[in-house]
């Protein structure tokens, strides 16, 4: 366990503290591109969604479209989205179609832009063949704000229709799913994920107040109970509730959302990680993380933490394969880019280690994370003296250079 502790201190970055100034050295810019999709399938970069809407608290629809739009293109086969942390960049005046192109490694762009009037929402989407920046087409919807759950079937199916795929009838079932009929318990979902991202005490704990008032509308909710879960787990992760008040908790609810949807992948994925992180029941982990992938593969996070829990295993040749999977479905996380460090590192990849830290310090220059990964490298490697000696000077020019380097 002592053994297993220490990996999950270096590894277990699937979720970051950034204790940084903005006067940290900047590397050299990388050289390094992620592969094309290991299945080759059509890469879809979806843009994060523009809101025009009188109040902040209307902005939901754009998290929450994303979501849908998300989920139901992922239902395709032959399509891989790429979102999350990866299309951050690209929001609004960044929309450059020739660096996503080069950037995210895609096919194509969904461009999408929402805005909001009472309870009517106007919704734009564009589909853009990447390579000839040309818009393959373009529709127009309007209806009420609830439509988010209507026009992300349309969209996807019109995909499919646009780079050849048929769409049978069991697909098209899938894609109008919809995790919840409630509008509004689905914008607290939404807002709840939003805070549950933040990593800070109060957003977590704001997260589950959000969850719980999704449930009372809608008991049915298993995506809000999962929500709950990892709330409570990251709470006691990040040391704002001790374990045996925090995991306990975080475990009731995983129970209740597998109980109400035993297909439902982010259910397994908070599993895998009750799992591995209270339980120290690594195997049993991995299972989870394994049936999430199963059920949707295309989840980053799933193939993350089954990286760090293979890590932790020390099998060193599956976790790199197995982040290298999650890094085509979001190849600029600056977490899974860490990840992904760690397996090269213990396979002698000392290059490959070196070419994802130094784009990781493109994406997140404050990330403290990646200088201890890129002394580590730097040893394990054998480099010069100098080159060793310019990475400690570089640390020491940070301007909090005697704090933990920390990633949970």
């Amino acid at each position: 366990i002592g053994i297993a502790a220490a990996v999950v201190v270096l590894t277990v970055a699937g979720f970051f503290l950034s204790q940084g100034g903005n006067n940290s050295p900047t590397p050299v810019k990388p050289e390094a591109t992620i592969p094309a999709s290991s299945d080759g399938t059509a890469r879809i970069a979806l843009l994060p969604i523009e809101v025009n809407a009188p109040t902040e608290d209307d902005k939901w629809v754009g998290g929450g479209m994303g979501t849908q739009l998300r989920a139901a293109i992922n239902k395709l086969d032959g399509v891989t989205v790429i979102s999350g942390v990866s299309v951050n960049a690209f929001r609004g005046s960044n929309r450059d179609i020739n660096k996503i192109r080069e950037n995210l490694n895609v096919n194509y762009i969904l461009d999408c832009e929402m805005a909001v009037a009472g309870e009517n929402v106007t919704t734009v989407v564009e589909f853009i063949n990447a390579a000839n920046s040309e818009t393959l087409w373009s529709e127009t919807y309007e209806d009420a704000v609830d439509s988010i759950f209507k026009i992300k079937s349309a969209v996807a199916t019109k995909i499919a229709g646009s780079v050849g795929i048929n769409v049978g009838t069991a697909t098209a079932s899938a894609i109008s799913d919809a995790p919840t009929t409630n509008a509004e318990a689905f914008k607290l979902y939404t807002q709840g994920r939003t805070l549950w991202l933040t990593r800070s005490e109060s957003g977590m704990k704001q997260s589950i107040k959000l969850y719980e008032r999704a449930i009372e509308l809608d008991d049915q909710f298993a995506l809000a109970y999962a929500g709950i879960a990892d709330a409570y787990s990251m709470l006691s992760q990040y040391g704002y509730l001790s374990y045996e008040e925090g995991f306990p908790k975080a475990r009731q609810y995983v129970l209740d959302a597998i109980s109400l949807n035993s297909e439902l992948a982010e259910a397994y994925i908070a599993l895998g990680w009750i799992q591995f992180a209270y339980d120290w029941k690594l195997k049993a982990s991995e299972q989870s993380y394994r049936k999430a992938i199963k059920l949707n593969p295309k989840i980053a996070q799933a193939h993350q933490w089954l990286g760090i829990n293979l890590t932790s295993q020390m099998r060193y040749d599956e976790a790199y394969d197995t982040i290298q999977l999650g890094l085509e479905l979001d190849p600029h996380h600056p977490v899974l880019l860490l990840n992904f460090t760690v397996a090269a590192i213990e396979l002698n990849k000392f290059d490959e280690a070196l070419s994802a830290i130094e784009k990781g310090f493109d994406i997140h220059p404050d990330f403290k994370g990646y200088w201890n990964a890129l002394y580590k490298t730097h040893i394990l490697k054998g480099s010069s003296e100098s080159e060793i000696t310019k990475v400690i000077k570089d640390i020491e020019g940070l301007n909090t250079p005697n704090t933990a380097i920390l990633g949970p």
